[in-house]
């Protein structure tokens, strides 16, 4: 658990580092955010209903109740950790529908290859 957590903060830190970069060299940065900031608020649409599921079942795991317990692992757990990797690709995809450019395109198969695992 511990390594996934700091291969998830790795991920995350190339994926900043090179947006860095990007906005380093980039005559226009404001119009580059802009598009970091719509293609990131499109991405929450897809990430934000799975996130909530997933808080809404762990919420049902406070309650005392084995059966409770074993259905939400069966049920929410199992299967959304199944697709997570669905997920990812699809909310990125969804976010580079906006406006895709090659500065979103690599950003986003960076997200893809790193939020995957794929790396």
């Amino acid at each position: 658990m511990v390594r996934g957590a700091l291969l998830g903060q790795i991920a995350v830190g190339v994926v900043g580092a090179f947006a860095i970069v990007i906005l380093a060299f980039s005559a226009d940065r404001s119009s580059l955010i802009g598009q970091f900031e719509d293609m990131g608020t499109r991405m929450l649409t897809v990430f934000v209903p799975y996130a909530l599921i997933l808080f809404l079942a762990f919420l049902v795991r406070l309650m005392p109740s084995v059966d409770l317990r074993s259905i939400t692992s069966v049920i929410i757990f199992g299967p959304f950790t199944l697709i997570r990797p669905v997920v990812v690709i699809a909310g990125i995809i969804w976010g580079l529908l906006y406006g895709p450019n090659w500065i979103t395109i690599t950003s986003g198969v960076w997200m893809i290859f790193l939020g995957c695992g794929c790396s």
